[in-house]
């Protein structure tokens, strides 16, 4: 927004001591003047107002709390009612958190009936703060990086048995409750708990451990440590998680997933699952199911699609605990990514038979299950083969899914340099350390690509690799841990904090219903 000129502000910031005086002697004058306001804010978004002049701000902020703190004031429910509102929609669209503060306290006070502000608060918990960078690791707000040894190293005997004599490719996966950390091994398998140096735990101390922990995911979320066994993607009879004391690390308790449609359940089958994590609250199971993906009328992209379920932990009525989805299944894709068909391809599907479209793409997905089966380097629909995308690191804040990848021209990290990044000119800038792929978990589209490049001290730089890296988001903190065979780091968060957890902290319902006020949680 262009700044105001000198002398449309000095005559804006003038008109308030005249409004101040003349209200004294004329009260009518408030009235006609809140109305004035609420008409001219209806229709202002929130943080719409936040490019405008400060100063005129904070006089139209002054005058409104001195008429509504006037004990004078003729028809003081009402008016003041009005005013009141006034003020709310007025620091909702400025967006500025010491109004907002001063606004919740000035209104406390008040003895005066509901406030009709429901749907600007609405539009504003909808926003997510406004627009803003997504988490990432970023190399200003690498914080801390302390080495510490392989905690875990599981016996060779254990996971030898036949069931498990083909061991899946599992990476280290990592949860955190604010204080500790809980860690699995490079291969998925044992689990160590250690402390941040937060809340009066030391730095790098082992407190437990349990090495029988066999291949899986671990995390930490809404006061759970939650484990996946690997296994359960083939048992039918397995439960969908287990429960584990963050003391003792035993297995206390086993959670089933209710709720899911048929259409999902009846899949589960042909389910693989890549990723168990926790932005602290809600758990967001990431897998990939053999589903053709049709990029056009005639056109079929044979891809695996990543999908991510946001699940909650609530009680049956025998007051046991279990998982049901929060919302709808979320598609993980890249809408520019369209895999290129060879000539040979092309041909091939000229000449192919005619089928109705339902057997053509029942035969596609046997096509694509028995070719997965063979080679992990089938494609998936965002944009990374299966194979690297078994190791790839996620964690999610709530906002987003974020990937961590090599970036272009970084070989150390075990993994193919050239996925879907573009390579970087010899003149540029210094070589990338990694990537963040952040995808929008409300769309499930990516939403933006953050290259990591200014942190000489973090374990990547100095030569640790990707492939054995665990991530997870700390929301105590609201900081990212990662863990590596030899560092444990902890970076800032750049990006906003879910809706979902300002609205618990400040004690509202996350997603109102259109037709009804911000109520209590109880």
């Amino acid at each position: 927004a262009s700044p105001l000129p000198f002398t449309s502000r000095v005559s804006l910031l003038l008109i308030f001591p005249l409004l101040e005086v003349q209200s004294a002697t004329n009260p009518e004058l408030c009235k006609s003047t809140s109305k004035l306001l609420i008409d001219c804010l209806k229709d202002c978004k929130p943080l719409s107002l936040a490019n405008e002049p400060q100063d005129c701000l904070d006089g139209l902020e002054n005058l409104l709390c001195k008429w509504i703190n006037d004990e004078k004031f003729v028809g003081a429910d009402q008016e003041k009612a009005c005013l009141a509102s006034t003020l709310v929609i007025l620091a909702c669209a400025r967006g500025s958190i010491r109004m907002m503060l001063s606004t919740l306290h000035t209104v406390q006070k008040l003895n005066c009936p509901d406030l009709d502000v429901s749907r600007m608060l609405r539009e504003l918990l909808e926003t997510s703060g406004g627009p803003g960078v997504p988490t990432s690791l970023t190399g200003s707000l690498h914080h801390l990086c302390w080495d510490h040894s392989d905690v875990i190293s599981v016996p060779a005997d254990i996971n030898s048995s036949k069931e498990n004599s083909k061991t899946k490719e599992v990476p280290r996966t990592l949860g955190t409750d604010g204080k500790y950390l809980y860690l699995t091994g490079c291969t998925g398998a044992g689990l160590a708990r250690i402390g941040t140096g937060r809340a009066g735990t030391l730095r790098g101390v082992v407190y437990a451990r349990n090495l029988h922990i066999e291949q899986g995911w671990v995390t930490y979320a809404d006061g759970n440590l939650v484990f996946r066994n690997a296994s359960a993607d083939t048992k039918s009879s397995s439960p969908f998680c287990q429960l584990l004391n963050p003391s003792t690390l035993q297995v206390e308790a086993e959670v089933q997933l209710c709720g899911m449609s048929p259409a999902i359940s009846n899949s589960n089958n042909s389910t693989t699952t890549l990723a168990l994590c926790s932005d602290g609250l809600y758990i967001y199971w990431v897998t990939c199911s053999s589903v053709v993906v049709r990029s056009g009328p005639s056109k079929s992209n044979k891809s695996l699609t990543i999908f991510v379920d946001v699940l909650s932990f609530q009680n049956n009525d025998n007051g046991a605990l279990e998982l049901t989805p929060v919302k709808d299944r979320i598609t993980i894709q890249r809408k520019d990514i369209e895999a290129s068909k060879t000539l040979t391809e092309a041909l091939i599907e000229r000449l192919r038979p005619v089928r109705s479209s339902s057997a053509n793409m029942a035969l596609e997905a046997i096509q694509l299950l028995a070719a997965t089966a063979k080679d992990d380097n089938a494609q998936t629909s965002c944009g990374l083969t299966l194979k690297v995308l078994r190791k790839t690191p996620m964690y999610t804040c709530g906002n987003h899914l974020v990937m961590v990848i090599p970036s272009s021209g970084n070989s150390r990290s075990g993994q193919p340099s050239a996925l879907f990044v573009p390579a970087l000119s010899v003149s540029g800038p210094s070589k990338g350390i990694a990537t963040s792929l952040c995808f929008s978990l409300s769309d499930g589209q990516l939403d933006q690509r953050v290259d990591l490049s200014d942190a000489p001290g973090c374990a990547l730089a100095k030569g640790s690799s990707l492939c054995s890296m665990g991530a997870c988001y700390d929301v105590e903190n609201n900081t990212i841990w990662t863990c590596s065979d030899e560092w444990v780091e902890e970076w800032g968060n750049p990006g906003n904090m879910a809706p979902h957890h300002i609205a618990r902290r400040l004690g509202v319902v996350p997603t109102p219903s259109p037709d009804s006020a911000l109520i209590p949680l109880l």
